[in-house]
């Protein structure tokens, strides 16, 4: 009897640890581990069963008493509804603990997918930023224990947006999708990948033997990247620009190594893009002055604080005054005269330029409607326009709307646009070109001869005026006849094309002479005029319209004498 218990408790044990051991969310492991259960028992039952029969003894003459007072089909028939009662309710209460094991493995199923989208960006696959954090702490802790380095590469696209903007967003996302690969192609199996958001993208590169091997790693990644990317039988080319900070010397917490490598970054794009830039101390003060400077232009937009330069335009022939160019200035009391080269770019990249270029355009409308009630000639002035007001698409009947408003005709103002942004979507910027042209407006072509130019579109664009960037002005001095055939080239097929030709940043006497000779319609520069407030732009206009007017009798004079 003793040996038949201890069968009984064991195979229970067993068949309970069979079934109970390991939660499994798959439901054929669920039934095949009950199977075994089951198995184990009905060995258990058995073996008890017949260990109790060997362990009984009765003498051949024994008669059982109680058998002969019960009815055999009382017996079967209570057994019967017996063993279906018991088998009805085990069935029942089997039911309702499968449905709680697919609960149960419904509800961690579901936990796995909310942890793996809290830790994992849904589109590449690659870790997100909470868990690149957690990455770099742990790999701080190991680093110092080691006294080993590591680096942060913090990457951004350089061309997704456009890419993203006319192309579609589907485009965009299999850009990042097939970066995030090669990416993962170029590091090491230790290294950790990441994507924090939108086109930016961090390497976690542990155990450095020195900062060289990160500048051959950044290199590695900008050759690879360099290959063309195909997508929907489009060939595109997206490169990155990589910011890097080395543990510990560029900083000992996670936080300041991403914000020193996104530093780093953000030199790389000033740098031209398409490069890496290991973190330097100056880089900090060049991005405090950069936020000094945004708050700087925040207030200027709101308190109205900046002024306009007009630089005079000279015909080339005659030297007789054509219009100008309006100038953006900036004064700060405490920061003091902010150079254009500075403050623009920072305006352009935080978005504040689009406020800006309208008030430019709206103070230039209230200059020309002084100067027509002072009875002064009209005077065409050319206004720039960034890269982000193209951007926008209500650009031309905004400019329209603030003309109106100032009872300003369109026919006085000229609109200059870079010969390198005009050619970053050169179909696009055909368009605006064409639309600005339908309402009235003259288009000019600055920087000419520093970009890609593209003579096909520079036809399509038929604009009025192509301005020489001033480096070729410059060679006309330094280069000799080189220079010269080179600007002289520029002035023949400006004007195949009938368009006139502006040479900017002439400072000298044998440069206006050469320009001259080789006909070019305007000058632009400080030798004959540096860029000046409204007030004295206004005394230059009476200057001038009064000596047209004594040449004008003069000549009359003349002519009367001879005849």
């Amino acid at each position: 009897m003793i040996i038949s218990l201890i069968i009984g408790v064991t195979a229970a044990n067993i068949a309970l640890w069979i079934a109970y051991k390991f939660n499994s969310i798959n439901q054929k492991e669920v039934i095949a581990r009950r199977i075994g259960a089951a198995c184990v028992m009905g060995i258990a039952i058995t073996g008890m069963h017949y260990m109790a029969m060997a362990a009984a003894h009765f003498p051949s003459e024994s008669v059982s008493g109680a058998a002969s007072d019960l009815d055999s089909q009382w017996l079967a028939v209570t057994t019967i509804l017996s063993t279906f009662a018991i088998l009805s309710v085990t069935l029942i209460l089997s039911r309702f603990d499968a449905r709680e094991i697919f609960l149960l493995g419904s509800v961690s199923q579901l936990n796995r997918q909310i942890t793996h989208l809290a830790t994992f960006d849904l589109l590449t696959g690659l870790p997100n930023r909470w868990t690149l954090m957690e990455r770099i702490k742990h790999t701080i802790i190991i680093s110092k224990h080691h006294c080993s380095m590591f680096a942060i590469f913090f990457m951004n696209l350089d061309g997704f947006k456009e890419a993203n903007d006319s192309l579609g967003h589907s485009v965009g996302d299999e850009i990042l999708s097939t970066f995030a690969k090669r990416l993962l192609q170029c590091v090491r199996s230790g290294d950790t990948v990441a994507r924090l958001g939108g086109d930016e993208f961090v390497v976690l590169l542990d155990n450095l033997p020195s900062s060289e091997v990160a500048a051959e790693m950044a290199e590695s990644v900008l050759y690879r990247m360099r290959t063309d990317l195909r997508i929907n039988q489009q060939l595109l080319q997206v490169t990155p620009s990589i910011g890097i900070s080395i543990f510990p010397q560029d900083g000992v917490t996670a936080e300041i190594l991403l914000k020193n490598a996104n530093t780093a970054m953000c030199e790389a794009k000033r740098n031209g893009r398409n490069t890496y830039r290991f973190f330097e101390a100056s880089m900090n003060e060049a991005a405090v002055r950069t936020l000094q400077i945004q708050g700087i232009l925040y207030e200027a937009i709101k308190n109205d604080s900046f002024s306009l330069c007009f630089q005079p335009k000279f015909h080339g022939d005659t030297g007789r005054l054509t219009g100008a160019e309006a100038l953006l200035r900036l004064h700060d009391p405490n920061m003091g005269s902010l150079s254009p080269k500075e403050f623009i770019p920072i305006a352009e990249r935080s978005g504040q330029i689009i406020q800006i270029g309208y008030w430019v355009i709206h103070e230039v409308c209230r200059h020309i409607r002084r100067w027509k009630a002072s009875g002064l000639p009209l005077f065409k002035v050319a206004v720039n326009l960034s890269p982000r007001q193209l951007e926008q698409p209500d650009l031309v009947q905004t400019i329209l709307n603030i003309l109106q408003r100032e009872q300003v005709s369109s026919m006085q103002i000229m609109f200059e646009i870079t010969e390198t942004v005009a050619m970053q979507d050169a179909a696009r910027t055909t368009a605006m070109i064409h639309e600005f042209q339908q309402n009235n407006f003259e288009i000019a072509i600055d920087d000419f001869g520093t970009g890609y130019s593209s003579l096909a579109y520079l036809q399509r664009f038929r604009a009025k005026q192509l301005k020489i960037d001033q480096f070729f002005i410059n060679g006309l001095d330094e280069y000799g006849r080189e220079g010269s055939a080179i600007v002289s080239a520029i002035i023949k097929l400006a004007h195949t094309l009938e368009m006139e030709v502006v040479a900017e940043g002439v400072e000298t006497h044998s440069q206006l002479a050469k320009l001259r000779d080789m006909g070019c319609d305007e000058i632009q520069g400080y030798l004959l005029g540096k860029p000046m407030t409204a007030e004295e732009f206004n005394a230059l206009c009476h200057q001038q319209t009064g000596q047209n007017l004594t040449n004008h009798a003069e000549n009359k004079n003349i002519s009367s004498a001879i005849i």
